[in-house]
């Protein structure tokens, strides 16, 4: 089961990796692109996350 713990440990490798992609001379068209897919992720995460949470509640 995860977390918040593990969840705010995946959130900072994550932006640990977009300070990383800034700091590369890549267009910002790919790194709107990268960083888009990153929050996604995250996202869903988070949503899984606080459903087995609520589901183990009830």
């Amino acid at each position: 089961m995860i977390k918040t713990y593990e969840i705010r440990i995946i959130r900072k490798i994550i932006k640990n990796k977009n300070e990383n992609i800034r700091d590369m001379d890549k267009k910002n068209k790919e790194i709107a692109k990268i960083l888009d897919v990153h929050h996604k992720v995250v996202s869903k995460w988070i949503i899984i996350f606080f459903r087995a949470k609520n589901t183990r509640s009830l």
